[in-house]
């Protein structure tokens, strides 16, 4: 059974039918290709983090590393 999902476009107000961007002003409209893409955006801010993390340790991990400085 298919559905047929009308999409009113944010931007112009235009109906469209089962398309991911509106017709007329080519606005991405498709609920699941927004979450796609914030979902995508978000992993990518959290690679950029992470990698952050590892290029730049806090003082205690660069101190552990230091060649003059004693740990009991």
């Amino acid at each position: 059974m298919s559905v047929t999902r009308n999409i009113k476009c944010p931007k112009c107000g235009l109906f469209n039918t089962d398309k991911e961007y509106c017709q007329s002003c080519n606005t991405l409209i498709s609920y699941e290709k927004k979450r796609a893409l914030k979902e995508e955006e978000f992993i990518q801010k959290e690679v950029i983090k992470a990698k952050y993390k590892i290029a730049n340790p806090n003082l205690a991990e660069r101190l552990k590393n230091h060649p003059f400085f004693y740990i009991e």
